[in-house]
Order: structure tokens, then C-alpha cells, then sequence
């Protein structure tokens, strides 16, 4: 480890996106390196996100200082979640919702939220029907002489997005659904790469003896402290003094 990437990390403060340190770690060893323990030391804190470089990002946690921490190989253990705008939403997003359908596969409702997600382990593209649907019929199926309504989550790729109206291809599902005026917009994926200064983290990992700051993370989690895809608010220009001619009381 060269002193001068220990020196780096005073430099992560003044970078709004992208940390300027070199990655401390290189890749993430197999095994330990020789004439070295394994990280053994358990670490976790609370901080805002400061930047990232590659699969290292930075913190600047709640007692002011500085960490870089080492992706999870394992997708499983990042999460970037908060709100987004609707213009946030694009074309082969994959989604998650919750909905309420007629027999024939048709929306009953428009929707008042809706997630764009990375599928976890118990996300499965398609329609999965919450119990057995009302009136004796499945969901979908060949027979239709019963109407029934049932609620299912659906998991699919977003298609068209036409003002309200969005399309969502969810296995052999292609579902036509419109968004409320209202609608939540959220995000849970695993995948930093939308966040921004500011954004709360939460760490939790190992580290060598002796080398705090620099952390091999199990788990990361971001908070987005503002809406994703939101355009920030110009500051308002103060107001011109009124200035009367010389001469004039």
C-alpha cells in the first residue's frame, strides 16, 4: 500500500461524483496477500456518499471520516433505494407492482406505485397471483366463463412509455397499465451508479488490522437524500436594489 493513496483521500471531499483516489485494493485477492493477515477486522458506520472510482466508493461517515469501500462481489448485498421522478423511468427497466386484475388480464385500476428494482431471489418475471383469484378461475387462463379479480405482483420490463400510459412485458405477459397522477416512483437496485453526494450510506464489512478506512463491504446500502432524475433548483437571483437618481429624496 503507497503512502500517497492514504494522501488521496483529503481529495474526495471536492469531487462530486467520481472519487480521483486510486483504488487501494486493486482486485479483491483470493487469498490473503503473502506476509499478511486476512481482513479480520469488522467494521460498520453511517456517512454520506462522497464519490465513486470503478467498484470503490467513498464516505465521509458521521464522525468525519473518510472511508473507501470495496463493492460486494455479491450484487445481493448493494442497494441504491429512494423515490425517483417519472422521467426517471426508461424504456427496459425492469419493474415491480402490484396490482389488481380482471379475469381477462386486464388492470381494474391505474397504478399509485410502481418500483424499478434488480430482481433479488425472490423476484421472478412475470404475474404471480396473491392467493387464488375471486370467482374460482385462474388468472389468465383458458377458461373465462367465471369473472374473477385477483391481485398479483408483477415483475416485467418497461416498453412504451407514452405519458401515463406505459406497457410492461412480463413473461408471456405484454400488460397495458396508466399511472395515476400521483404515482410513487421508487427505486431499489443494486447499483450505485445513480448516486450523488449527499446520499446516506450505510457500510458494514472487514478490514486489515491497522488499515482503517479501507474496507472490503459486505453490505451497502444508499439512500437517495433526493428524488432520482430530479433537475435541481436554480437559487434564485436576488433581487435588483432599487436605486433612485441622484439628486432625488
Amino acid at each position: 500500500m503507497r503512502p500517497i493513496l492514504l494522501l488521496s483521500l483529503l481529495a474526495l471531499v471536492t469531487v462530486p461524483t467520481v472519487v480521483t483516489a486510486q483504488n487501494p485494493y486493486g482486485r479483491r485477492p483470493s487469498a490473503a496477500p503473502v506476509g499478511q493477515e486476512k481482513p479480520s477486522v469488522r467494521w460498520k458506520g453511517e456517512g454520506e456518499y462522497v464519490g465513486r472510482q470503478g467498484n470503490v466508493i467513498a464516505v465521509k461517515t458521521e464522525e468525519g471520516d473518510q472511508w473507501l469501500a470495496l463493492l460486494p462481489e455479491n450484487k445481493q448485498g448493494v442497494s441504491l433505494v429512494g423515490p425517483a421522478d417519472r422521467n426517471f423511468l426508461q424504456r427496459g427497466m425492469l419493474v415491480k407492482f402490484r396490482a389488481v386484475f380482471n379475469a381477462s388480464g386486464v388492470l381494474l385500476s391505474a397504478l399509485d406505485e410502481i418500483t424499478i428494482i434488480t430482481p433479488r431471489e425472490d423476484d421472478q418475471i412475470g404475474v404471480k397471483p396473491e392467493g387464488a383469484p375471486i370467482g374460482g378461475e385462474p388468472l389468465f387462463g383458458e377458461t373465462k366463463a367465471k369473472v374473477a379479480t385477483v391481485t398479483c405482483t408483477v415483475v416485467g420490463r418497461l416498453g412504451r412509455i407514452a405519458g401515463d400510459q406505459i406497457t410492461i412485458a412480463a413473461g408471456r405477459s405484454n400488460i397495458v397499465a396508466e399511472l395515476s397522477p400521483k404515482a410513487a416512483i421508487r427505486v431499489d437496485v443494486a447499483d450505485v451508479s445513480a448516486a450523488q453526494p449527499g446520499d446516506k450510506v450505510r457500510l458494514e464489512g472487514m478490514h486489515y488490522p491497522g488499515r482503517e478506512g479501507q474496507l472490503f463491504a459486505s453490505t451497502i446500502l444508499i439512500t437517495a437524500a433526493n428524488p432520482l432524475g430530479s433537475k435541481p433548483e436554480k437559487p434564485e437571483s436576488p433581487a435588483a436594489e432599487k436605486t433612485e437618481p441622484a439628486g432625488q429624496q
